[in-house]
Parts: structure tokens; sequence; C-alpha cells
């Protein structure tokens, strides 16, 4: 959760939370051992209530216009709230600090998402297979908040979808050119020319978003599989070491991050090694079993592209007991 919230975040904003941190927490404590006085107590409550503030900013940053609209509704009336309580005579201390907490409680109720509901509505189109539509209801969102990665990134897998290739790359190079720190643009460029087959180009993007993300287990299985895929079989293994080394659980991903690693290791003619990875593939049922209902998904066609043939060799591990490498590796080339 940590992880995500960071890459969601991004790197420069990530400092800048780390520095403010740093810098209130630093004064707090330099005032706590050289001043004494009920003075001391008071500022170090103010320097805590500056972190709240500047924590809010940078948060704010990476919001919408109503995103924006509700954090700093809800947040900066209570803040000032809290300096209040902090400054005031000490009997009005609860009721400043009980309005605060009341005031966060209160503003949800004042202010309504509407995003949400243009989000639900694309969603609907979308399942119904009414992309062009789907489309329409993100653009004008777009129109109206057009710096909002989110948009843009969704509109882009819609565009994906309806076979709007192009119209997808420009969409992620839109959110590279808004926040070039962001990995999502990148690694969305990444998953277009895997499809398109352009593995050298995928794997430029998909280095590009993990210099951004280095600790996203997710990027780090999609450069295993762009390795796999141009034959560098030592990196499909670091990667996959790494992938799992930073948090990668969900058993369809290791299913096929086992897979590749198997590979890799019987093209190096490393047999015993190759073999005992089979062994970690037959031990992912439930991520074969997950594959097998997304495949059966009529908007799945991309993942059947990619995926299909691994997958396929997966279940000839898990379904059939097969683990040796001439009857898995062997066959398929």
């Amino acid at each position: 959760m940590l992880r995500d919230f960071q890459q969601w975040l991004g790197p420069a904003n990530v400092r800048a939370l780390i520095l403010a941190l740093i810098f209130t927490g630093l004064v707090s404590a330099v005032l706590g051992f050289v001043a004494d006085g009920d003075w001391v107590i008071t500022v170090q409550s103010l320097l805590f209530i500056v972190f709240l503030a500047s924590a809010t900013i940078i948060i704010g940053r990476k919001l919408g216009p109503y995103g924006q609209r509700r954090l700093f509704f809800s947040i900066l009336p209570a803040l000032g709230l809290a300096i209040l309580a902090v400054i005031a005579p000490s009997a009005w201390l609860p009721f400043l600090l009980g309005g605060a907490f009341g005031w966060v409680l209160a503003a949800q109720f004042f202010i309504r998402e509407p995003t949400i509901m243009e989000y639900k509505t694309a969603i609907k189109h979308m399942r119904n297979q009414d992309y062009q539509a789907a489309i329409n209801t993100i653009s004008e969102l777009i129109r109206a908040e057009p710096k909002v990665l989110e948009h843009l990134d969704f509109r882009a897998r819609l565009f994906q979808l309806d076979g709007q290739t192009q119209a997808a790359i420009q969409d992620y190079e839109k959110m590279i050119a808004l926040d070039e720190n962001d990995p999502r643009g990148y690694s969305g460029l990444a998953a277009i020319y895997v499809q398109m087959g352009d593995f050298e180009k995928a794997r430029y993007y998909s280095l590009l978003a993990f210099e951004r993300s280095q600790t996203s287990p997710a990027l780090l299985h999609d450069l295993a599989l762009i390795e796999d895929r141009l034959g560098n079989y030592q990196s499909v293994i670091d990667y996959i070491d790494r992938a799992i080394a930073h948090g990668l659980r969900e058993s369809r991903l290791l299913l096929l991050g086992y897979l590749w690693q198997a590979r890799a290791y019987a093209a190096l003619g490393q047999t015993e090694k190759a073999e005992n990875t089979l062994k970690k593939v037959a031990q992912q049922k439930r991520g074969l079993k997950e594959w097998q209902n997304i495949l059966e998904d009529s908007q799945a066609e991309t993942v059947r592209h990619i995926y299909a043939e691994d997958i396929h060799l997966a279940e000839r591990v898990i379904v059939f007991h097969q683990i040796s490498i001439e009857k898995i590796f062997g066959a398929a080339q």
C-alpha cells in the first residue's frame, strides 16, 4: 500500500514530503533539547501543523480540481482551528479541536465528487463494448480537467480496447509532457509496444518507467516479459528475483514469472534450476485459474495475444504435471 502511494505521488513529491517532515521534525527536536517552557510546546505544535499543511499542499498537487477542492475545503479550515487551539487560552482547546475534527467530517457531506459518476458511465459503456461512447464520456471530463493524469490514462486504455493505438500513444505522450516523473505514461507506451511486438521500444519505455519507480514489482515483471521475448535470459532471471524481493505476491504474476525464469535457466543450460523453477510454476494453481477466467472475457484479446502461449505452457505443467524441460520448452520451440 505504501509503495502504491509512493508511485502515485511521484518521486519529486515524495522527496518534498520527506523534506517537510525532516525540517519540521528536526527543528522541533532541537527546540526540545535546547529550550524549556510552555512556549516550546506551542511552537512544536505549530511546526506539526505546518507539516500537515505542507503535506496537504503536496498531495493536493496530484489531485484534479474537484479532488483539490475537497481536500483543501476539508483540511485547511480544520488546520486554522487547530492553530487557534494552540495559541488561544487553554479553556478553548476542547471546543476548537472538536470543531476541527467536526469540520473534517462535515465537509465530506458538503462536497460531492462528480468525476465518479462520469467514470461509472464510461465503465458501463465499456462493459457493453461501446468503447467510443466511453471515450466520449472521458473526453468531456478531460476537456474540463485537461491536466489530470488519471483521466488521460483511463482514456488511453479505452483507445487500446477500441483499436485506436495511435490515439492511445498520444494520450500517454501527453501524460509524460504533463509530468515527466510519473511512470504511468512510460509504462503505458511500453505496454503498447509489447502488443505491437516492438520489444526494443518496449524495453526503452519500460526502463524509463522503472527509473521513476524502482521498487515497483509490476514494472520489474514487465521488464522480465520484455527480456524473455528478446532472449536476454539472465536479465529475465534477475528481474523476477528482484520483483519477488520487492513484494511480488500475486499468484498469476508469479506463475508467468517462474515460467519465464524456467525458460531462461533452460536456455542457459542450467537444467536442474529450470526443473526446480517449473515446480514453482506447478504450485501456482490459483494463478492459472485466474488467467483462465481472464482469457474467457470477450475484452481480453490483448491479454490473449501477449500471454496465451505462456499460459498454455503453464497449464501443461499444472494440469498434466509435465515438469520435463524437453517436454515443455522443447515442444514449444
